[in-house]
């Protein structure tokens, strides 16, 4: 039953994403021009941040975050059927956005951005007692991705111009 469960919540958060524009196909996002890609990396942290800090996180959020710290028999269904499906299309996006990257840059940065999301989910108790408050504002999510967004398209692009001047070096 938990399973069952666990993949409702994989399914809708799916459609989620697809609903945003967040979830495109591989074959797609080779015809999306840059700053097209930077809108569906833009979506996707946006997306997955209200599904993850709300206000008023989702069920999805909690098992997830209940998963990470104290893991059942389900992790190896919830590794294999979200978070590598979920890491490989982020991926996919990056590499499209940087194609100088290394495939073990790509996964780096991925894991980066999941990160910067993740932190705002796992530490929002001391977060939001440090803000005083009892939940995060409506907004936040937003305002939170955009950052997220902005450091990390900085950081990849240094990252990708560190390869390119290696390739010219060679």
């Amino acid at each position: 039953l938990y399973l069952e469960v666990l993949r409702e919540q994989f399914r809708s958060v799916q459609a989620q994403l697809r609903e945003h524009g967040a979830s495109r196909p591989p074959e797609e996002l080779s015809h999306l021009a840059h700053d097209e890609l930077v809108a569906v990396l833009r979506s996707r942290i946006d997306t997955i941040l209200e599904l993850l800090i709300g206000p008023s996180p989702s069920l999805h959020a909690t098992l997830m975050q209940r998963e990470m710290s104290d893991p059942s028999e389900a992790l190896p269904v919830i590794v294999d059927e979200f978070i590598v499906p979920m890491t490989e299309e982020m991926g996919e996006i990056v590499s499209h956005l940087f194609p100088e990257l290394l495939a073990s840059d790509v996964e780096s940065c991925v894991r980066s951005i999941a990160g910067q999301m993740l932190f705002y989910r796992f530490a929002m108790p001391a977060l939001l007692y440090v803000q005083g408050r009892d939940q995060y504002p409506r907004g936040m999510p937003s305002k939170v991705a955009e950052h997220i967004l902005d450091f990390s398209l900085g950081g990849v692009a240094r990252i990708a111009s560190r390869r390119k001047r290696g390739a010219r070096a060679r």
